[in-house]
């Protein structure tokens, strides 16, 4: 139809997203995006992670806030990326960045949107 299948995107949706962190154990990962399909918060639950390394995922404010207004697909600043990994919690830090991803290209799937340099 040619049409902007952004314009057919509603502001506020969000998706769950897991991945595989330290020691094989999951964690999850709530993706809000904005109006823009960009970012707009995200929820961690790192219980599973080692206390005080990998759980701060869950609870590092600074680490959550690198990933707002953020277009994906994001990646850690080893990879290339914008988002710079927890102190000694790499494997985490890749898991919550896998999770974001994985979230977020559902949505962006569900309404249409093409996320580019993502793939499945």
């Amino acid at each position: 139809s040619g049409e902007d299948a952004s314009s057919d995107w509603v502001a506020g949706a969000s998706l769950v997203g897991s991945s595989e962190g330290f020691n094989e154990a999951v964690l999850t990962v709530t993706v809000l995006l904005d109006e823009e399909a960009k970012i707009a918060s995200i929820e961690v639950d790192a219980s599973s992670q080692t206390e005080e390394i990998g759980a701060l995922a869950g609870s590092d404010k600074a680490f959550q806030e690198q990933f707002i207004g953020k277009t994906l697909a994001v990646s850690l600043t080893k990879d290339g990326g914008e988002i710079e990994a927890i102190s000694g919690a790499t494997i985490t830090s890749a898991a919550v960045v896998q999770g974001v991803n994985a979230a977020a290209a559902a949505i962006a799937q569900e309404i249409g949107i093409v996320i580019e340099g993502f793939s499945d």
